[in-house]
């Protein structure tokens, strides 16, 4: 077959004009334009792209590592438990108190209706807390 080189119509061989747009043809037979193939490992790499990116920007911000158990540095005694559903508990002096923990960077904000909000700075394993006390995540 013949491909016109102005509109790309597929010919006969040996026309000497396009039957579409009336273009003169050579002689020359022309291989049919091959389609662009994508391979497989090309879209598995895409996909795990987009995976990782998912979980760079959707779930690390959530606060993976933060949850867990935290002791307060000069009163093992205190401890404030982190979930992973937004929530907190916290208990000191024997009286349990329950919230909710928001992050902001390196930042978190504990929130208890009726208190003053808290906040602290996360440090690795560490939280320190705006009133200068120092919470330690149990291993």
């Amino acid at each position: 077959m013949s491909y016109c080189p102005n509109c790309g119509t597929e010919n006969e061989v040996g026309a000497k004009f396009c039957s579409n747009c009336a273009t003169k043809l050579d002689f020359q037979v022309r291989a049919e334009p091959t389609r662009r193939v994508i391979s497989k490992p090309l879209i598995l790499g895409a996909v795990a792209l987009i995976l990782i990116l998912l979980v760079v920007l959707v779930i690390l911000p959530r606060g993976l590592g933060i949850y867990g158990t935290y002791e307060m540095e000069n009163f093992p005694a205190y401890f404030t438990e982190i979930k992973r559903d937004g929530t907190f508990s916290q208990t000191m002096w024997g009286m349990r108190i329950d919230g909710r923990w928001e992050r902001e960077g390196n930042r978190l904000t504990f929130i208890v209706p009726g208190l003053p909000t808290s906040s602290g700075t996360i440090e690795g394993n560490r939280i320190i807390a705006d009133d200068g006390s120092v919470w330690i995540k149990r291993r």
